[in-house]
């Protein structure tokens, strides 16, 4: 579901018809928190849960104690799944973090999996291991040199937006986002709009193949600068968009959850904004926020066998009582 359509999705319980109490911007603000909210939800219940892989150069660590090394990660980083080595020292000298922009994949190979160590006593169990403080920093503890790691994490949600193309990219590989969109917030971090799902919802051209295409971005960065010399905030894509996009287009953001599960992050948008100037619309949506957060907790639950067996739990258990033959039977 694209920003504007997840706005008008919103305002279906939220607003009069024939008087509008909330704004626009207001709903998207409140999508970004619920959206973020959920996907707090989703990693506390998968700890294995991760949505994007890094490439931490040495270079790029410093000493902190003796044997021991310090990288700062993203704010966007919301937890650490796994660590590992990375085998070869070549790759020395790439501009980001983002393995699909190296200009050699094959530097990048998995090596040794370090273990993550106790963070209150780190000097404790196998050398070699990881702590992440949940504060943007992950240190590297009993390492006599600083290793080249491949670091899978959890990375939030992108803000939503919908934004008019102002100035041209070079290609058809990514676009740049202008400094005032129509709709949302511009975030400025480095990689922020990672995973991005983005939509050519208009075209200047009435012939453009852009039209309805969605590509996922893999890097943004708000100082690239533009054939012209002045700074840009790229977005840079997966797979290119059949065409270069053109003054005038229009792109949106996708909302970050899969089709079955947005009605949800609609409930609780409009239960967010409601909660200011309508009370009663809160209690009178209840009822389907309770069905439609089961859904999403099922969702959320970490991986099974695909054979079974599936257990469901949630249910009141009842008191259970035994004569004395040993049969059992519900009271």
């Amino acid at each position: 579901m694209i920003t504007s359509d997840f706005v008008a999705a919103v305002r279906d319980p939220l607003d009069d018809p024939k008087k509008q109490k909330y704004t626009d911007a207001e709903i998207v603000r409140a999508g970004d928190q619920q959206q973020r909210a959920l996907f707090q939800t989703l990693i506390y219940n998968n700890k294995e849960y991760h949505n994007m892989t890094l490439v931490l150069q040495a270079e790029n660590g410093r000493q902190l104690f003796q044997n021991t090394y310090q990288w700062t990660l993203p704010t966007w980083v919301s937890a650490v799944v796994s660590v590992h080595e990375r085998i070869a020292s070549s790759g020395t000298g790439e501009s980001t973090y983002s393995p699909y922009l190296w200009t050699s994949p094959t530097a990048i190979r998995f090596g040794r999996k370090i273990n993550k160590l106790d963070a209150a006593s780190p000097n404790k169990g196998t050398p070699g291991g990881w702590s992440w403080d949940g504060m943007r920093t992950i240190r590297l503890w009993n390492y006599v040199t600083k290793p080249e790691l491949v670091v899978q994490v959890a990375k939030v949600p992108p803000k939503l937006f919908r934004a008019k193309i102002a100035t041209l990219y070079q290609d058809n590989t990514g676009m740049y986002l202008p400094p005032s969109i129509e709709l949302g917030t511009v975030d400025r971090e480095e990689g922020a709009y990672i995973n991005a799902e983005v939509q050519c919802v208009a075209t200047f051209a009435g012939t453009s193949k852009n039209y309805g295409s969605v590509v996922r971005c893999i890097y943004s960065t708000p100082t690239d600068e533009a054939a012209d010399g002045t700074r840009q905030h790229l977005l840079r894509f997966e797979q290119p968009m059949p065409d270069v996009l053109a003054t005038d287009d229009f792109v949106e953001a996708l909302v970050a959850l899969p089709e079955v599960h947005v009605r949800y992050l609609v409930l609780m948008t409009a239960q967010a904004c409601a909660s200011k100037k309508n009370i009663a619309l809160i209690k009178a949506m209840q009822p389907e926020i309770v069905e439609k957060r089961a859904a999403f907790m099922q969702y959320a639950k970490p991986p099974r066998d695909h054979a079974g067996p599936y257990f469901r739990s949630g249910a009141v258990m009842r008191p259970v009582r035994r004569d004395r033959d040993g049969w059992a039977f519900t009271a």
